[in-house]
């Protein structure tokens, strides 16, 4: 692939991180990787992968059986402050790893765009690491920035604490009031981040796939015998995936089977392992992954596409996944956690169905329901595919987005900063 492509007025750079970052760079991230593997930085990430909290004080713990609190000894009490001490050590490693992980791409991303050869008339940058790259080029040149923020970057770490969200904020905050334009992926997360930076006006434009008919949408035939769930994309710790394996394997219905489609990684193989009674009884699928390109061809030969999220977090409170869009153009009904922006679309589109986070009841009354009306589930695809195909796509939702560069681009330029 070229390092520079050019495409009318569209110019793009392409950072090898390996033969751009500095060689500072280059050395923080070796030692951010000796960082993420001390002693307290695993057992800090294996606390929280574990799920565990600071609740109960230093003093007390509940046995198993018991009502009531006992007093712990004073070597319990010795080796719980010791453990709080260690936590919080590897906590902070583990920031400090994190954040100087990062120090490559942001530096190949800086250098490779003070040497390029065309000064731009609009740079538009991806979340925060690619943010100081931006502002770093117009103070060179003077050229304004669009910022395309996913996500609340303080919160996207979910393994990270409160004051390391406070640090995130700070970082972001110096930078995103530089940026000319914010956009960000729905309204809410839009009128958050004006609140909380300050700012004048973000854009909402989600996360929806540019319009590609495909051959036979899910919503052109009837419904499978048993009814197909699938649940396609990333998966990790922190994104509901275990609170809905927990609650489907309460489900035993079998009209339905659950798919996941996902990327293999040690979290998946965990999950195959601790759910393999229900795979074994076939309630449960792993299906290969496939390349992006194929997510919404492959996604068709299921029924109802997942979207799990816990509304644990202000991204997933307000979030606009990928795979929305992605079950809706395969037309898929959709099942949902009940996050804003996504029951905001279900509720105009008729294209699904949402259950309470966190609420493995909510979950299994909502399938059983699906499964005992199936004339409301295949009326659910079809208005998920129709809603996909006229409005909820990339060609109809991002019009604010190209006019922002638009109106960017024809700008004169400023005056470089000192």
């Amino acid at each position: 692939m070229p390092a520079c492509t050019y495409e009318d007025n569209v110019f793009v750079e392409r950072a090898s991180i390996g033969e751009m970052a500095s060689p500072l760079a280059i050395l923080a991230a070796r030692v951010a990787g000796r960082l993420y593997q001390l002693g307290p930085t695993q057992r800090y990430m294996q606390y929280k992968s574990a799920g565990h909290d600071e609740s109960h004080s230093p003093g007390e713990v509940h046995l198993p059986g018991s009502k009531k609190r006992r007093r712990f000894s004073a070597k319990g009490v010795l080796k719980h402050l010791l453990g709080g001490v260690d936590r919080r050590v590897g906590s902070l490693l583990r920031f400090c790893a994190t954040f100087m992980s990062l120090q490559p791409l942001m530096s190949a991303m800086w250098r490779r765009s003070r040497s390029i050869s065309i000064i731009p008339r609009v740079v538009v940058c991806h979340d925060l690491y690619a943010l100081l790259a931006a502002v770093r080029l117009k103070r060179m040149y003077g050229c304004p920035i669009i910022y395309d923020s996913h996500e609340y970057w303080p919160e996207a770490d979910l393994l990270a604490t409160p004051w390391q969200h406070r640090l995130w904020a700070a970082f972001e905050g110096r930078l995103i009031r530089q940026a000319d334009v914010v956009v960000t992926v729905t309204p809410q997360l839009a009128r958050h981040l004006e609140q909380f930076y300050g700012l004048k006006q973000v854009l909402s434009v989600p996360n929806a796939e540019p319009y590609t008919p495909v051959s036979s949408p899910a919503s052109a035939r009837p419904l499978t015998n048993p009814v197909k769930f699938l649940l396609q994309g990333r998966v990790c710790l922190g994104r509901g995936i275990e609170m809905l394996l927990t609650g489907w394997s309460q489900l035993r219905d079998p009209r339905a089977v659950l798919q996941l489609r996902c990327p293999e990684n040690d979290f998946l193989q965990s999950m195959r392992t601790r759910f393999q009674d229900a795979v074994a009884d076939g309630r449960i699928e792993f299906l290969p992954p496939v390349p992006e390109d194929d997510l919404v061809s492959a996604a068709t030969r299921a029924d109802v596409g997942i979207i799990p999220y816990p509304l644990t977090t202000l991204n997933h409170l307000y979030c606009c996944p990928n795979k929305l869009s992605q079950y809706m153009q395969a037309g898929l009904a959709i099942l949902s956690t009940n996050s804003h922006f996504v029951t905001d679309v279900l509720r105009d589109s008729g294209g699904g169905i949402t259950y309470e986070s966190g609420n493995n009841d909510s979950l299994v009354r909502t399938v059983r329901s699906l499964l005992d009306d199936p004339t409301r589930l295949a009326g659910m695809k079809r208005n998920a595919f129709e809603y996909a195909r006229c409005t909820f796509n990339w060609e109809a939702q991002s019009a604010s987005y190209q006019e922002a560069i638009a109106s960017l681009f024809h700008r004169p330029l400023a005056a470089k900063a000192g």
